[in-house]
């Protein structure tokens, strides 16, 4: 397992900030359960395939995450086995013993990605952040790919489907970055592309930036290489937009339309005043 450490999350507004004692009580705890979860996997084959929700941030990413949750029977992570991000199979066998694993329809409701309740799906950032190395949200370069243990990731994806016994689907913002190698490593992978209209992703990455900060001065959700600080807040959010779709466009190109299912969302500028996805 790669060693951890804890994510640089920015300063959030009261509204959406994390209590501090929680946080520490979790990490104690999958610090804690890790070493029972590492010695507990199997090395097993791909036999159940994992479906991955990729997408700019504000296009619809989690409302397409519950729609498929909802409706197609998948095994995924949600807002109780995200509690266990060091030990993911130790969170789903402890949902289902619960019978809190599956949800038989969401309330296709989110706060900038957040949802309610114990049953609706989870984006699982921490667990991402510590399998691909990332201390934040920012790119690195192609070379970061090396250093990512792809076939530890590859073991626990493949332990989590089992836990389950069924195929998962993920909505995993940082692996926008490294979706070639996990197509290489997991053939059955599979992907839905959910889109947006440009403007207005940027329009909603501008209003994250105000809810989740306080201010459009400073960085959310995932951050392209070679973005200035130096720009103005709307030029950030719209170079953020078109470099996110052109590197899952390019992934797409490299892992072949086959694999890829692409879903446009098209919203009004009324309606996403009032509920913004």
């Amino acid at each position: 397992m790669p060693p951890y450490q804890r994510r640089n999350d920015p300063e959030l507004s009261a509204a959406f900030a994390k209590d501090p004692a929680d946080e520490d009580f979790l990490e104690g705890l999958n610090l804690q359960l890790a070493p029972r979860e590492e010695a507990g996997y199997r090395d097993l084959p791909e036999e159940l395939p994992t479906l991955h929700v990729v997408g700019a941030p504000r296009s619809g990413t989690t409302l397409m995450y519950q729609v498929i949750v909802s409706e197609l029977g998948l095994g995924y992570v949600n807002n109780l086995i995200a509690s266990f991000w060091l030990a993911p199979t130790h969170g789903i066998r402890l949902a289902r013993k619960l019978g809190l694993h599956e949800i038989e329809r969401s309330s296709f409701e989110s706060d900038f990605g957040r949802t309610p309740g114990a049953l609706e799906p989870h984006e699982f950032g921490y667990f991402w952040n510590h399998h691909l190395r990332y201390p934040d949200m920012r790119q690195r370069g192609p070379e970061h790919d090396e250093t990512i243990d792809w076939a530890n990731l590859r073991r626990v994806l493949i332990n989590m489907a089992a836990a389950y016994g069924r195929p998962m689907a993920f909505k995993p913002m940082l692996l926008t970055w490294h979706l070639p190698t996990i197509a290489e490593r997991m053939p059955l992978t599979r992907f839905v592309w959910i889109r947006r209209e440009p403007r207005e992703v940027a329009l909603s990455l501008l209003r994250m930036r105000r809810s989740l900060l306080g201010t459009t001065q400073g960085w959310t959700s995932l951050r392209p290489a070679d973005i200035s600080d130096d720009l103005a807040p709307w030029d950030q959010v719209a170079a953020q937009v078109v470099a996110i779709e052109a590197s899952i466009d390019a992934a797409r190109r490299a892992i072949g339309d086959d694999r890829f299912l692409v879903c446009l969302l098209y919203t009004s500028d009324a309606a996403d005043e009032h509920r913004d996805v």
